[in-house]
């Protein structure tokens, strides 16, 4: 974004707070990351950023029911920061980071709202990497996910990836052209330095120790227990040191299983400035890359490009024939292995301090320059992007008298989404019997709360039982409507699924607020009243067929 905002673009980003790898709220914003909040940020003499923080629930061990549930408050909370967005001014262009796959959804609710361009940039193919694990096997619930995915991206403007093998995955998948977009690296901050004597010494290491580093998150799915029974094995070798540069929920359970295997030849060391990261990477003399085999096929690691830029010597956990196995192979940019095995690792650490790999630094450096230097790759993939759009607007313009007529009807649908939206907004959080604030309390025992008021129907009152039940069915009755006006969705799964996805969030975040009960009962009246909404437009289609189209 300070890239585009250095080319006099007006960038706007809805994000969460910091809160990566560490998985937890940096402290400069520990105080008020409970609502939500505006930033801007500015660059020399650039147009600022607008940076809206949305509050959402953070995880500190995030376990695969809990990021699902961070991924679910999120999703809520940035909806209501785009629908505050639909009443400012337009922004052009809408490029969406996946994952998460839902914040998709969001991006095509305000294209077609606003008649914005939409990119949806994937990352990473997270749903195909939790499938390919077995923590997704449900097939009803594997459809609909996909349903939601080939539905973003067959809408999407434009679509693109970071690596081939990605690509070949996603054309494959939804028969569509997709962009290649690599992870970039700026050369002017990650760069070769001559002088190692002076790094090495403002490290504590004499100039002929061999680093073996390993920089980025940690978590369990790197696979670091194999770097440190590398580092036992080698133990002997008073030359080869171990570096841990990093932070994330495993970090705490990985240095205490350094202690217990007395490992004196590793060393923790915390996140690091730009300037001290640089020269850390530099003072390395091998980078490891590791990742466990089951999620190899999809892997394509961000780090991998700083370490490129040093002129770094890379070891790579990469399965035979995957994308990430054939770009370092076929450069010749380092050594590619099996994941997961300790002692291949062990093997191609001791033979690499002792070669000469002066060549292959020199190839990672040139594959860094020529191939993933900042200002070319985002100049390549952004000209491509304004290119193609100015030609579409060329040849799909319409006559005046329509346009007119499009623009009155767009009007009409953001009045009454907006509106639905703000009721939605207050009855869920703001309404007067929520305010005051509630215990942690939660049921996801179905139907029990409803019969256990009506057996406490004169206390509670009729009107107060039977509004709630009612109240819950017609707040999600005009979804539907919603959903076919501007995400033109159709298939009843679908609906289904965003309805469910939609009101678990809610609940969720009613959870987190203390504000109301979070109960599955709401969940099933709130999709009730979906699917009723949904039949509702069904056997109306003459009424209301040509304003829902």
């Amino acid at each position: 974004m300070d890239w585009l905002s250095a080319q006099n673009y007006q960038c706007g980003v809805v994000a969460s707070y910091p809160h990566y790898p560490q998985w937890k709220i940096q402290s400069s914003y520990s105080g008020n990351s409970f609502w939500y909040k505006t930033e801007k940020k500015r660059f020399h003499s650039s147009p600022p950023i607008d940076i809206y923080r949305c509050p959402h629930y953070i995880p500190s061990k995030p376990t695969g029911a809990k990021r699902i549930l961070s991924d679910l408050s999120y999703f809520i909370s940035a909806f209501f920061q785009v629908i505050r967005l639909l009443f400012r001014k337009k922004y052009d262009y809408v490029l969406v980071v996946a994952p998460p796959l839902p914040v998709g959804l969001l991006g095509l609710l305000y294209s077609k709202l606003k008649n914005a361009t939409f990119i949806y940039h994937t990352q990473d193919l997270q749903i195909d990497a939790a499938i390919n694990l077995g923590l997704i096997k449900s097939r009803w619930l594997i459809r609909l996910i996909y349903s939601v995915e080939k539905h973003i991206l067959r809408k999407a403007d434009f679509v693109s990836s970071i690596s081939e093998g990605m690509i070949l995955e996603l054309k494959n998948k939804f028969n569509r052209e997709v962009i290649l977009f690599p992870n970039w690296v700026d050369t002017n901050i990650f760069f070769p330095i001559s002088d190692k004597a002076s790094i090495a010494a403002k490290f504590g290491y004499d100039t002929d120790d061999k680093i073996v580093l390993y920089s980025g998150a940690i978590g369990e799915k790197q696979g670091l227990i194999n770097m440190l029974k590398a580092a036992k094995t080698l133990n002997k070798s008073s030359r080869i040191k171990f570096v841990i540069c990093g932070s994330g929920p495993y970090k705490d359970e990985l240095i205490e299983s350094a202690e217990s295997m007395g490992l004196s030849n590793v060393l923790f060391l915390p996140l690091q400035s730009t300037t001290s990261f640089n020269e850390l990477l530099n003072l390395a003399s091998i980078h490891l890359v590791l990742q466990k085999r089951s999620d190899n096929e999809l892997f394509m690691p961000s780090k991998l490009t700083s370490i490129l830029s040093v002129g770094g010597l890379v070891v790579v956990t990469a399965t035979e024939n995957t994308n990430l196995f054939r770009l370092i192979t076929d450069n010749d940019m380092g050594f590619a292995i099996e994941p997961e095995n300790d002692l291949i690792l062990t093997r191609t650490i001791e033979n690499a301090t002792i070669s000469d790999n002066e060549n292959t630094r020199k190839n990672a450096l040139n594959y860094a320059i020529n191939f993933l230097e900042k200002n070319n790759v985002l100049s390549d993939y952004f000209l491509k992007i304004t290119h193609s759009h100015e030609t579409e607007i060329t040849n799909r313009e319409m006559p005046v008298r329509k346009q007119e007529k499009r623009k009155l009807t767009n009007i009409f649908k953001l009045i009454f989404t907006s509106s639905y939206f703000i009721i939605l907004f207050y009855l869920v959080f703001f309404i007067s019997r929520r305010r005051g604030g509630y215990s942690y309390d939660i049921n996801l025992v179905p139907v029990r709360n409803t019969l256990r008021e009506l057996n406490y129907l004169t206390e509670i009152g009729r009107f107060n039982y039977f509004s709630n039940i009612f109240g819950n069915i017609l707040l999600f009755f005009p979804l539907p409507i919603i959903l076919k006006m501007y995400l033109k969705v159709y298939k009843f799964s679908t609906v289904l699924f965003i309805s469910m996805f939609f009101s678990t969030a809610i609940e969720t975040l009613q959870y987190i607020f203390r504000v109301g009960v979070a109960d599955i009962d709401d969940v099933i009246l709130n999709t009730i009243g979906a699917c009723f909404g949904y039949f509702f437009i069904s056997q109306s289609k003459r009424t209301l067929g040509s304003l829902i189209s």
